[in-house]
Parts: structure tokens; C-alpha cells; sequence
């Protein structure tokens, strides 16, 4: 789960970077930069039944979107930001997005209902986990005037309407 971590120090040092000193600056910097490396250029997970990969891919793509925002004129920010992006699209995904788009779609993580299972069984919490998990991606967008990316948004609108209402 350190995505959420590393996401909510970001948006912190986001909020607060006029007040911070330089040597915190740096900190958050090495932080952000080892969390990007380590999972920006990595393939998002696999997983529907018994240990759905949403709620990881979810909070991986969280922490791997700080990093564009935050430093947007460093050198490796645009493949930090496919990274992002890549693992935003595959946290919400059917089987039939992945038949349909296999460059963009890579995984399954949701039954064809839009519900998904952790731990065998279902919970609201990993039923919400793609919109709770991407939302802040959102806000953080809305936050500094750029459109939100359409990756995050991925099947929010049916799994708010045919699965949270209901529930």
C-alpha cells in the first residue's frame, strides 16, 4: 500500500512546497523518484477471482501520479506519467476491455457484473477501491488545472451505478 503513502507525502509537499527548506525538498524528491522507478515501467497486475488486482493497481497508479505533478520538468516525468496512466486504465478492467484493447487493457480485474472479490468475498471496500483509489488522482488534477486523465476514470461511472447504488 505505500502508493497511498507515497501520494498523500507528495500532495503534502505539494501543498506546502513554498514553506518547505530545501534539504525536505530534496527528501520528498528521493522519495517520489524511488517509488516512479520502481513500479512506473512495471506491468500492472493480474487478478479477478479470490485476490482481485484492483485495489493494488489502484493504489500503485496513486503513488506513481504524484511524481508528474510535483516535479513536471524532470527528465523521466512524461514516462512517469504513461506509468501512471497505464496502471490507472488497468485498475477497473472486464474481460471484455482486455478482448477488445489488449495494448491498453493488459489485465482483468473485475467479474463482468463490475463487482470484484478479495480475500473470496465481497466487500465495500474493494467493490469502491477503483474510484477511491483514482479519485484523488482526480482531485489533484481539478487541484492544478489539468483535465483528468480519461485512464482514471475507467468504468467509474458503471461501478458507482450498477454496483455501489445497489449495495
Amino acid at each position: 500500500q505505500c502508493g497511498r503513502s507515497v501520494f498523500a507525502l507528495g500532495l503534502a509537499a505539494w501543498l506546502l512546497w513554498d514553506r518547505l527548506d530545501e534539504e525536505t525538498r530534496l527528501l520528498v524528491q528521493g522519495v517520489v523518484e524511488y517509488f516512479e522507478e520502481l513500479f512506473c515501467e512495471d506491468a500492472p497486475r493480474n487478478g479477478t477471482y479470490y485476490d482481485t488486482q484492483c485495489e493494488e493497481n489502484g493504489w500503485t497508479s496513486q503513488g506513481l501520479a504524484i511524481g508528474p505533478f510535483l516535479f513536471p520538468e524532470h527528465p523521466r516525468a512524461a514516462v512517469w506519467e504513461a506509468g501512471y496512466r497505464r496502471w490507472a486504465a488497468n485498475t477497473a478492467v472486464l474481460s471484455a476491455d482486455r478482448r477488445r484493447d489488449r495494448s491498453r487493457y493488459t489485465v482483468t480485474t473485475l467479474h463482468p457484473d463490475f463487482t470484484t472479490e478479495n480475500h473470496a468475498f465481497v466487500h465495500p471496500d474493494y467493490l469502491n477501491a477503483a474510484l477511491c483509489l483514482r479519485g484523488p488522482i482526480a482531485i489533484l488534477s481539478m487541484g492544478t488545472g489539468r483535465p483528468v486523465a480519461e485512464e482514471i476514470l475507467v468504468h467509474d461511472e458503471e461501478t458507482y451505478h450498477r454496483v455501489l447504488t445497489p449495495w
